[in-house]
């Protein structure tokens, strides 16, 4: 691939939630991610 992806963001209602999705993504499991991490944002209405 000429270009691969080199980053992702993904939304959650909770820090609960992003935890359960990388711990049972395939990707994750498989290795092709090798580094990730959960932060906090605050919504804003614009």
């Amino acid at each position: 691939m000429e270009n691969p992806a080199d980053g992702a963001l993904g939304v959650f209602t909770t820090r609960e939630a992003a935890e359960r999705f990388a711990a049972t993504d395939p990707f994750v499991l498989d290795g092709l991610v090798e580094a990730w991490e959960i932060t906090g944002c605050r919504e804003a209405l614009l």
